[in-house]
């Protein structure tokens, strides 16, 4: 792996800076020379000005290595890491072990920011102490540069802080503050001291989801919308709107699972296992059977453990013996149900051509 840094390297100055703190953007970059000047643009164009910027651009095979080249030469903020593709897990772990920053912010290359992003939500940090600081974000198609992100004033924000104790029960009782995604937010660097992503998994934010939230003391959530998220049905963890990588999804949960009994977080290990079995239940289905049926088998020995019984229903029964069978005929279900819906609403809308006429 080779690194490259800006001309004129301050970074070391910019660390010294006791009044603004030092914030790390650690920016995985893989194929997205469409988007990434769009990316780095609103990165660079932050109104806070105290950042050192890490793109690891990880073996991409376009222009993308060079566009980062050539930013890294015009901004002396931007550190460049070129290596062989590795995958988003060990990119992002290239950022944390070279990162010099006392806050982390996350950015995926072919989405893009408020250029106030930083500047708010540490801001907020400074006010609230939280160890995360989150925004909320608006998912846009491939061809949209043109989000509006900027807030209308710097000032007061609406705002809740939620104790890491508190943030654990409302996920147990489903009332989701916040989604398994690592960007759209601010972190101390102690949250990611003992941590890092899985070297070779996709889904990588989600193998820490659990993890991350129980190394913050408490964690603030904002009402400005402040990031930009491409969401495409040919991504790299999705195809066609189905998952790439079902088995590694599942497994995602199964370790969330695991840590959450070492915690003894009970409420929020049977709710795991619930969302579990449901993205088993409707998703793809193109796994081995073998593997399907040992996590149905894990997520049950769970069920029985914290609520004495076991699943029993003859649905989820038919599911667990033979998921093959019961996905093929699912799909059918649904075509059969889309087509009876679509020809109901045809039928009336004769009926209220019918009685249009006879009015």
């Amino acid at each position: 792996m080779s690194c490259v840094k800006g001309n004129n390297d301050n970074l070391d100055a910019l660390g010294q800076d006791d009044v603004k703190p030092l914030v790390s953007v650690i920016v995985p970059v893989y194929n997205v020379e469409k988007y990434l000047p769009r990316c780095l643009d609103s990165i660079v164009g932050q109104t806070y000005p105290n950042l050192e910027i890490l793109l690891i651009n990880d073996g991409s095979r376009d222009g993308s290595g060079e566009i980062c080249r050539r930013y890294a030469q015009r901004d002396s903020r931007i550190r460049l890491f070129t290596q062989e593709n590795q995958g988003m897990s060990v990119a992002r772990n290239v950022g944390l072990d070279h990162m010099r920053g006392e806050y982390i912010v996350y950015v995926d290359s072919d989405d893009y920011i408020s250029t106030s992003f930083v500047e708010i939500l540490l801001g907020k940090q400074q006010e609230t102490k939280a160890s995360i600081v989150c925004c909320k974000w608006v998912e846009i198609q491939w061809d949209d540069d043109c989000a509006d992100l900027q807030p209308k004033t710097l000032g007061s924000q609406r705002y809740k802080v939620i104790s890491r104790d508190e943030l654990f029960r409302m996920l147990a009782a489903d009332k989701q503050p916040v989604w398994a995604y690592i960007w759209a937010r601010i972190y101390h660097k102690d949250i990611f001291t003992n941590l890092r992503f899985p070297p070779g998994k996709a889904y990588e934010d989600l193998f820490l989801f659990s993890q991350i939230l129980w190394q913050a003391k408490s964690v603030c959530y904002m009402e400005p919308v402040l990031y930009a998220y491409r969401q495409s049905a040919n991504s790299i963890t999705r195809k066609n709107g189905t998952f790439c990588y079902p088995l590694e999804f599942i497994e995602s949960f199964a370790n969330q699972m695991s840590f959450a009994k070492q915690q003894g977080l009970e409420q929020y290990e049977m709710k795991l296992m619930k969302h579990m079995a449901f993205q088993i239940y409707t998703g793809n289905y193109s796994m081995k059977s073998g593997e399907l049926k040992q996590y149905l088998r894990e997520g049950e020995e769970i069920v029985y453990r914290v609520t004495g019984k076991r699943p029993s229903s003859l649905k989820y029964l038919w599911f667990r013996t033979t998921p093959g069978l019961f996905g093929l005929t699912r799909k059918l279900y649904l075509k059969v149900k889309h087509f009876a819906v679509i020809l109901r609403s045809k039928n009336d809308c004769k009926e209220r051509g019918k009685s249009f006429l006879k009015f």
